[in-house]
């Protein structure tokens, strides 16, 4: 996959802090929740960092805020989803993170929401590279014309088949059930 699809793409990933347990995976609904919620700041973050890098007339100058209040308006709904994935690779097994975990748990949405939300802001603005912005303003055009929630489990969906059971950055996907022969 090339760099910028997966700084878009790969949303997810950036929420997960790095002590994901081996034994645990998310299944294809649970990174659609986290894709869901993370896409509005992820495209914000991203245009903030490549509107100096692409043209004055291009989609990012001229779309990419109303794409990102589009996209925000289901945020909310993932929330409770991409919150029990994020809660659930909080912890790895080890005391201190069991702990930590224990305490994210408590806290009530209006405080964690806004540190998950830094967490990716901060993962993604480190992580876009000038070069990429061309490709990465021709992908948010392209996710433009895709429903956001459809955008989330085609992204979900894609993850899946490319790291189904198998660690995609911090965590993994659990492999897709079979599917049945009639």
């Amino acid at each position: 996959m090339h760099r910028p699809l997966t700084a878009m793409l790969a949303l997810a990933a950036l929420t997960i802090p790095q002590v994901a347990s081996a034994a645990t995976c998310l299944e294809e609904k649970e990174v659609s929740g986290i894709v869901a919620f993370a896409t509005p700041g992820v495209l914000e973050t991203v245009s903030n960092t490549c509107k100096p890098h692409v043209g004055s007339k291009g989609f990012i100058a001229t779309r990419a805020d109303a794409m990102v209040a589009n996209y925000g308006a289901n945020r909310d709904a993932a929330w409770p989803l991409a919150k029990a994935a994020f809660l659930k690779f909080s912890g790895s097994g080890n005391e201190k993170a069991d702990k930590a975990q224990e305490l994210m748990a408590k806290l009530p949405d209006d405080v964690l929401k806004p540190l998950v939300e830094a967490a990716i802001s901060t993962a993604v603005s480190d992580d876009v590279k000038p070069e990429q912005c061309g490709q990465i303003e021709r992908l948010m055009e392209v996710m433009n014309r895709i429903q956001p929630q459809d955008s989330a489990d085609l992204i979900a969906t894609l993850m899946s088949l490319v790291g189904g059971g198998k660690s995609a950055r911090s965590f993994q996907i659990c492999p897709a059930p079979a599917v049945k022969k009639d």
